[in-house]
């Protein structure tokens, strides 16, 4: 069982339902269980979280900017940066960058951002929304 991890809070949140006494079991990354904590095999390296919750995190669908860099404005990767951590602290742990109404030129460069900040590792941003026609 190496590399598969259980995370144990005091409430966990499953989209529908609250459990308290469980755990969630993660492998690279993915979900592929909520069990009981008494059945969490004892091979299994356990996190936990007491007086706190787990919850999914959100997604934020359309957003400009942050931290005074809007996309459109500075379609550069330091910007998705900064709008992935200002996500992050507000609970969204991914977000879709937009950029409003605007020339090719600039959704052009936007995109060219994004594919600079994947290609730097950068994490959270799913794509980009490009809104109205050039």
């Amino acid at each position: 069982m190496k590399g598969i991890k259980a995370y144990v809070a005091d409430s966990i949140f499953t989209g529908e339902q609250w459990l308290n006494g469980h755990a969630i079991i993660v492998d690279e990354g993915i979900i592929f269980g909520i069990i009981p904590v008494e059945e969490v095999p004892s091979t299994l390296v356990m996190h936990n979280f007491y007086d706190q919750a787990i919850a999914p995190a959100f997604i934020d669908l359309q957003i400009y900017g942050a931290y005074g860099k809007l996309l459109s404005v500075y379609p550069e990767s330091d910007s998705l940066y900064k709008l992935n951590d200002y996500c992050r602290n507000g609970g969204a742990a991914f977000c879709l960058p937009t950029v409003a109404t605007n020339s090719y030129q600039v959704f052009h460069q936007a995109i060219d951002a994004i594919n600079d900040y994947w290609s730097k590792g950068g994490e959270g941003v799913l794509g980009i929304h490009l809104e109205g026609p050039g």
